[in-house]
């Protein structure tokens, strides 16, 4: 008796189910990396040994020529170095002051050249917030 085979194998493959799963793997990725915010101010930043990011979202960006930026913008244009210190802390204050952040720590990016007295400024306008600083370095 002679029976004939009425199903052959399938020789295709379907990729579809590959091509959702990438997919959903690029997503997943993305959502859960965790990205670093860079500046458009150059400064010269102090060298440093860790190579870990800081955990702030903000930055505070000090200049070498006194430059003072909050979130990339410059504050104080054309002032004198006080008005601008009065308006860094202002913006420092009236960000820190709302209550639904997780994250208070705010990143500083000082030039090599800056004075210990401008990042002072800083550092004593978060913490009287209750926030924290992280200086950024480079390695």
């Amino acid at each position: 008796m002679g029976f004939k085979r009425r199903l052959r194998p399938n020789a295709e493959f379907s990729t579809s189910s590959i091509a959702d799963i990438v997919f959903l793997l690029l997503i997943f990725f993305l959502l859960t990396s965790k990205f670093v915010n860079q500046s458009s101010v150059k400064v010269d930043l102090p060298q440093s040994q860790a190579d870990k990011p800081s955990d702030g979202n903000v930055s505070v960006t000090i200049s070498a020529d006194g430059s003072y930026f909050f979130k990339g913008e410059e504050l104080g244009a054309g002032e004198s170095r006080e008005e601008k210190e009065n308006l860094l802390i202002a913006e420092i204050q009236d960000y820190l002051s709302d209550s639904t952040l997780e994250n208070r720590t705010i990143n500083l990016r000082g030039d090599t050249a800056i004075s210990y007295g401008a990042a002072a400024v800083v550092i004593s306008a978060v913490s009287e917030m209750g926030g924290a600083v992280a200086f950024q370095t480079k390695k």
